[in-house]
């Protein structure tokens, strides 16, 4: 559509993928999954923005037609109403597309900067949530400078749970090593992550209050001076529309934790300066030389290969990548049209779905089943986590639970590409668990034979593992810390070890302690005072009194910070408390004897008087001192004592 022309009908879905700059949707015939699909979508909408644009004296008609076109595609993608693109080339779209266009019209939209930068991603790079669990710490501790006082985590007295975590900072005399204190990010609060290549997954995750926006996002909100510059609905509109293309979660997320995001969002103070990289093209791809013509076709292909590399096995094997029986190979379906030139994948997997030919529903249920490896055929996720998500969800469908690490109640472990060597090992040592490639697993369920496939499944033969997780000392895997045997057996191609150790439930079986014989009574009065002046003699442990000195000289971290449970029990043991009950209730009980004056809490000096009634015991102390001199009355079963 031209400058002062109608606007143009898009009444399906191929009519909608010509908009967006994909002219011969055949080209979408090597993608094996849905998801290579809007990957390579996305690409053609991202140069096709480019070539739209406004700002370099494009159309603004034609470039909100192609913000429509991608707009219907990207909600017909997110709710899941199509199985591919290509299949659904003929359904009708003339009311999602309608909808979108007038949508487009009450707004501006992202400046050409915005898809200036955000051209070669391929996966949402930020996610937001909220904490599933208390564990998480949050990854803007403050700065050196300011002793770490400064960080911006929500602080509740009492509740705040803090994590200590070595940091190394490289100066002209050497490396110093600081211990600073991070903030749990507690359960159900806003959190952001950013994703992590290698594994696919997203981490570095910090509070809502502490997170910078970074500049791919704030390009896509309204600009400084803008009509729109104020307006929450806009910038709620625009983080929306970046699911599954660059920030995820916002739909997720309910009303009141939204307009939270987007009142943090829309304070410019948050915003993180970002100095434009040199490599970014200054110029129009329409003034692009010949050789760099933005035609789709000449884009290359979707890969659907992790980007963690494989790790070639320790022992040298001439053997070629010819897959073994065992090796995961996709459940295919033929398809239906030529694959393109400039896409070379042949046939699309399907994940069995419950109810659909002989799979039943529930056929799963019992089975807990443990996934190592990537299943690229699948799709979906990145790095390490390549498909793991899709199969999940599918055994999860059928009635099974999936767990991440191998146990004594795992029945089936479901090996991918390029393996984890430690699950495979653990696996084959587990008599319960029954090693299977994906395409079996999928057969079976598809048969509805899951358990003669469990019971008929060959001995497995895996040639490669994956290299694991690269930190600073190198990839992680277990496969360069074992021996040639080790390997060996991993693999498959040796005999199975015999396990160590008993053998039956008889064997192994502890003798029975003999009793031992009464010895003469003291008088309890005696005996008392001898525990009591035995414990007194008992030093408290040099680990937790660092621990203890360490939490004081923080300042702003309770007391109990990084304690464990043994150790918090060793406290009450010290100071005469109970010391049964869980990690809560011990730290509630020492609270207690803090405040009626004992010691022990913080490492300093001091004097001090302390009464207790009851069965509640008196110290005498310096609040929290460790060291410390006074006097303790006592009522009822109370016990005289200095600290």
């Amino acid at each position: 559509m031209g400058k002062g022309g109608a606007r143009r009908s898009r009444d399906d879905v191929k009519a909608l993928l010509v908009c967006i700059g994909l002219t011969n949707p055949e080209d979408l015939s090597g993608c094996s999954t849905v998801q290579e699909e809007f990957a390579y979508v996305k690409k053609c909408f991202r140069r096709k923005c480019l070539e739209t644009h406004p700002d370099k004296g494009g159309d603004a008609a034609d470039f909100r037609d192609v913000q429509s076109a991608f707009e219907t595609l990207r909600s017909m993608f997110e709710r899941g109403s199509i199985p591919t693109f290509q299949g659904s080339a003929g359904t009708s779209t003339k009311k999602e597309y309608e909808a979108a266009y007038e949508n487009m019209g009450k707004y501006s939209q992202p400046s050409y900067e915005f898809y200036e930068f955000a051209e070669d991603i391929s996966v949402p790079q930020y996610r937001v949530e909220l904490a599933k669990s208390g564990r998480s710490a949050c990854g803007k501790p403050g700065t050196r400078s300011k002793n770490y006082q400064d960080k911006k985590c929500p602080i509740i007295p009492g509740e705040t749970q803090y994590k200590f975590k070595t940091v190394a900072r490289k100066l002209k005399s050497g490396t110093e090593y600081d211990e600073v204190a991070y903030t749990l990010i507690s359960k159900g609060m806003i959190r952001i992550g950013v994703v992590d290549e290698q594994t696919g997954g997203y981490g570095r995750w910090c509070h809502l209050e502490c997170w910078r926006v970074p500049k791919r996002i704030w390009l896509a909100m309204p600009s400084e001076g803008h009509p729109d510059e104020y307006k929450a609905e806009v910038y709620e509109m625009r983080l929306i529309a970046l699911n599954e293309v660059l920030f995820e979660g916002m739909q997720e997320l309910s009303a009141e934790h939204r307009a939270k995001l987007v009142r943090h969002v829309m304070d410019r103070g948050n915003w993180a300066q970002y100095k434009k990289p040199a490599f970014l093209k200054q110029r129009s791809p329409s003034k692009a030389p010949a050789g760099e013509s933005a035609s789709p076709k000449k884009m290359e292909a979707p890969k659907a290969e992790p980007s963690t590399p494989r790790a070639e096995d320790k022992v040298k094997s001439e053997v070629k990548a010819e897959p073994p029986a065992s090796a995961p190979q996709a459940f295919m379906v033929p398809s239906s049209k030529a694959p393109s030139s400039s896409l070379v994948p042949k046939e699309k997997f399907v994940l069995p779905k419950p109810g659909v030919g002989n799979a039943k529903p529930g056929c799963l249920g019992g089975k807990t089943c443990v996934l190592t490896g990537v299943f690229p055929e699948v799709g979906g996720g990145s790095g390490l986590s390549l498909g793991k998500d899709r199969v999940k969800g599918m055994i999860m469908s059928f009635g099974g639970r999936v767990t991440s690490a191998i146990s004594g109640k795992t029945d089936i472990l479901v090996v991918g590409k390029d393996p984890g060597m430690s699950k495979v090992s653990k696996g084959r040592n587990q008599n319960r668990c029954t090693l299977l490639s994906l395409k079996d697993f999928c057969e079976g369920i598809n048969n509805g034979t899951v358990s003669q496939t469990i019971e008929q499944a060959k001995p497995m033969v895996i040639e490669t593992f994956s290299m694991g997780y690269k930190a600073r000392g190198g990839f992680n895997s277990l496969m360069y810390r074992s021996s040639k045997e080790e390997i060996e057996y991993a693999q498959g191609k040796s005999p199975q070890k015999r396990l160590q150790g008993p053998t039956t439930e008889n064997e192994g079986e502890k003798p029975a302690k003999k009793a031992k014989k009464s010895k003469r009574k003291l008088d309890l009065d005696e005996e008392a005072e001898e525990k009591e002046e035995a414990k007194e003699k008992e030093p408290l442990d040099k680990a937790i009194q660092a621990k203890l000195d360490r939490n004081k000289k923080q300042g702003h971290v309770p007391w109990h910070t990084t304690l464990l449970a043994r150790e918090l029990k060793a406290l009450c043991k010290h100071h005469d408390v109970d010391d049964k009950g869980t990690k809560p209730v011990l730290i509630k009980r020492l609270n207690v004897f803090f405040e009626a004056g004992g010691g022990g809490g913080g490492g300093g000096k001091g004097k001090g008087k302390g009464k207790a009634e009851d069965k509640k015991e008196a110290g005498a102390g310096g609040g929290r001192g460790g060291k410390g001199k006074g006097k303790a009355k006592a009522k009822g079963r109370g016990k005289r004592k200095s600290v």
